[in-house]
């Protein structure tokens, strides 16, 4: 896991120097393409600032179709605010924890994660790397499977549980010219009249999910036939279609959103316990997925993002 984020920083390091150094190359054509100074103006040479309050997720399911129930587990997700700025190609945003809403460790544990996320918006692509860790899972659905359960107890938590997802997905805006996704997200482009565009694309992800013990907790021994297995992994491919679209209200404020709908494949594994099958058991299927950006967006000397 460690060597996979390891790889993970170094990748996103070299292809942000290689994309920097390449001031006259694809990079450079891409970011400078012709747009309609009626719908976008740009701020590339302005440093921009804006204040950030987001919360990550992260979450895996036990979905036994066969017995109709789901095993839920989640980790202790944390709010957090902070400050961004923008200057040309380099981005900076600093994130900090919040005591005084974040209290629940008692009730639903500790999580400990890395989560890296790059966002590189052009003006015809949309593209996003992702990796991350997260260890100390509680399950959120503690009445399904645990005999006996009261809600004074808490959530049942699994400590040693840990996930870790890296993935890439790249979109391609068709109506790049009247359309800008740097404005909403980035906020060195100004969107001024509203404007649409389809989008196309694809993603891959590899989804891993390993605890020290079995992952369905003991007194199921209906769920997934009884059997004991301590490591689950996804391997996820997707091509998806959608839009996007900014509305403009009196031109300094602009909302921005996008959906967009995928059909692809993705195969699961399962490592089981000893006195079971110690193979692993693969299973491919047809899989569905849908992302959605949203970004409410006030504009100004200051310019502010709320993601």
């Amino acid at each position: 896991m460690k060597k996979g984020l390891l790889l993970f920083i170094f990748a996103c390091i070299t292809t942000s120097c290689a994309l920097a150094q390449q001031k006259e190359g694809w990079l450079k054509r891409a970011l400078r393409t012709h747009n309609d100074t009626i719908y976008v103006s740009q701020y590339l040479t302005d440093v921009t600032f804006r204040l950030l309050g987001q919360r990550k997720y992260s979450y895996y399911d036990l979905n036994d179709r066969g017995e109709g129930r789901e095993l839920l587990y989640r980790p202790n997700n944390r709010f957090t605010l902070g400050v961004g700025a923008n200057y040309e190609l380099l981005g900076l945003n600093l994130v900090f924890n919040v005591p005084f809403i974040n209290r629940d460790d008692e009730e639903r544990g500790k999580t400990k994660f890395i989560d890296l996320q790059t966002h590189l918006y052009l003006r015809k692509l949309a593209i996003d790397l992702i990796g991350n860790y997260y260890k100390g899972f509680y399950i959120a659905n503690p009445r399904s499977f645990i005999p006996g359960y009261q809600p004074g107890d808490g959530f049942p938590k699994r400590g040693d549980l840990y996930h870790t997802n890296f993935g890439a997905q790249v979109q391609y805006i068709f109506n790049d010219s009247k359309f800008s996704y740097r404005a909403a997200f980035v906020q060195n482009e100004w969107q001024k009249r509203s404007a649409g565009s389809f989008i196309a694309g694809g993603e891959v992800y590899r989804m891993e999910v390993r605890s020290d013990s079995n992952l369905v907790p003991t007194g199921n021994p209906e769920f997934f036939d009884g059997l004991q297995f301590s490591k689950s992994s996804i391997f996820t491919l997707v091509g998806n279609v959608g839009y996007a679209y900014t509305f403009v209200y009196r031109k300094n404020f602009y909302a921005t959103g996008s959906l967009s709908g995928g059909l692809g494949i993705n195969s699961t594994a399962m490592r089981f316990a000893e006195g079971h099958d110690k193979l692993r058991k693969l299973a491919g299927s047809l899989t569905t997925r849908s992302v959605c950006r949203p970004a409410i967006t006030p504009t100004g000397i200051l310019r502010v993002c709320i993601m």
